[in-house]
């Protein structure tokens, strides 16, 4: 099924970042290709050049172009007019398109969940990179983390600027689910048989989030999934020490098992009616026709889905905990795991902050974001 132009994507060239083993994978994402979600069809924006450019605009059935400079005319007579500049089509990886998967919390609409992605609807090859949520982004309000841009800024266009500036392009598609949805659609596609490694048990009586799950190998509920995936520290003070880095590793076991399943045996079960949920329960600028389309493509494909975490390290800013991404690293898994297009981004395309000391932090491209700008948390006490 070829969808864009460009060259194929090679099984070499998929593994220039170090793997992580297992799925760095959210039910929705799964639960969202389970109904045909990797269909992406439509055509996103170039790489941008610099923070603030803009992108070549695209016509329909027009790939963006990017102008190449040509050598001057010979001095010698006759005079020869400058040729034209040369329109070279920007390629494709493939026939890759661009995502991001939002998971909201439904009390205070922060996004519990970043996920972004790259699926080739030719050959069924899927990356994904899961994104902390306290990661450091820049924004206009004071708390500059990833999680907060659905809750104060406009809606799923505020999320796309704001991944522009991770990533140098614009994703295409979003995908935005809260717990109940992916407890819903879960539940739809017959929930999983799953070894459940530890019990969980945990109270928040803030956020109405009660999490009691037993050990075991035992048939998991969409209730029960959706617990073991928001769980990080339990009423005994026990948990993941690195906090929403060890919640992703768990959501790796899990969520590997229910693809596994599912692309072992070539169909998801009830997909029609997970099809249906989806589309009454996330909010989406996908189509049904895209969600329906390569839904088999990727369940009978060969290709192996791989899966990442962003690379960065935390820091404190104003009694604030924050997780700032290292800008070489991420430009490179960028490059291997995301980037749809055949020009490499570069560090210099994105907006990046890293921590600056008493001047608060400094974006990638130069701008310094000060102290007072970023929410005081020494001040709660």
């Amino acid at each position: 099924m070829k969808l864009f132009g460009g060259k194929q994507r090679g099984g070499s060239a998929r593994r220039t970042a170090p793997r992580r083993l297992g799925a760095v994978f959210t039910v929705a994402l799964v639960l969202a290709l389970a109904a045909g979600a990797a269909a992406l069809l439509l055509r996103p924006r170039a790489p941008r050049e610099t923070r603030g450019g803009t992108p070549p605009s695209l016509h329909p059935a027009v790939a963006p172009q990017r102008v190449i400079a040509t050598p001057p005319p010979t001095p010698e007579p006759p005079p020869t007019p400058s040729p034209a500049p040369v329109n070279a089509p920007l390629e494709r990886v493939g026939e890759s398109a661009s995502f991001v998967l939002l998971g909201r919390e439904s009390w205070s609409l922060s996004t519990d969940t970043v996920l972004a992605g790259r699926f080739d609807t030719a050959t069924g090859a899927l990356d994904a990179v899961s994104i902390p949520r306290d990661t450091l982004v820049d924004v206009e309000w004071g708390v500059k983390k990833i999680n907060s841009v659905l809750r104060f800024g406009e809606g799923p266009e505020a999320v796309l600027d704001v991944m522009e500036g991770l990533l140098g392009f614009r994703p295409d598609y979003y995908i935005i689910l809260d717990a109940a949805g992916v407890e819903a659609l879960f539940d739809a596609a017959g929930g999983l048989y799953y070894n459940v490694e530890r019990d969980y048990d945990y109270d928040d009586p803030v956020q109405d989030l009660h999490i009691h799950v037993p050990g075991g190998l035992r048939q998991l509920s969409g209730a029960e999934a959706v617990q073991i995936l928001r769980f990080r520290v339990g009423n005994d003070g026990t948990g993941y020490p690195d906090g929403d880095l060890g919640r992703i590793r768990t959501q790796q076991g899990l969520l590997a098992a229910l693809a596994s399943r599912w692309r072992e045996a070539g169909e998801i079960p009830n997909a029609a009616r997970v099809g249906e949920l989806f589309f009454e329960l996330a909010e989406t600028n996908l189509t049904p026709e895209q969600l329906a389309a390569c839904a088999a493509v990727f369940l009978s494909s060969p290709e192996e889905p791989e899966f990442f975490t962003a690379p960065g390290t935390s820091v404190c800013i104003r009694g604030g905990y924050y997780y700032q991404l290292d800008p070489k690293a991420w430009t490179e898994l960028i490059n291997a795991a995301l980037n749809p297009w055949s020009a490499p981004v570069e560090v210099s395309q994105l907006d990046v902050l890293r921590e600056f000391g008493e001047d608060g932090a400094v974006s990638t491209h130069g701008d310094v974001i000060p102290m007072e700008s970023f929410f005081d948390y020494d001040a709660l006490g």
